[in-house]
């Protein structure tokens, strides 16, 4: 179940795997389309994620749960600097 997955997440040693997982569980969206987020993708004023670079090349909207923001607020908070200002620097391939 969720909390089981979410529960194993937060015992791995590098946070930013685990958020990349929490994001794809909380939003539905491929490890592609969460590794590919830059900061431009996210509008926290209006609790919205833009995915582009989706499997069928629509651009898509999702609204961010509580528990999404608060990975956004940890990834920030990491600050870590990304090229493309993505918020992971991990590979898609």
């Amino acid at each position: 179940d969720l909390d089981t997955i979410e529960a194993a997440i937060q015992l791995y040693e590098n946070p930013e795997l685990g958020w990349i997982v929490s994001l794809m569980l909380q939003t539905g969206a491929r490890r592609s389309e969460v590794c590919l987020l830059s900061w431009e993708d996210i509008n926290e004023d209006a609790g919205q994620i833009r995915f582009f670079d989706t499997k069928n090349g629509k651009e898509r909207i999702i609204y961010m749960s509580a528990e999404t923001r608060k990975i956004i607020e940890n990834i920030k908070q990491l600050g870590k600097k990304y090229e493309d200002n993505r918020l992971f620097g991990y590979s898609v391939l």
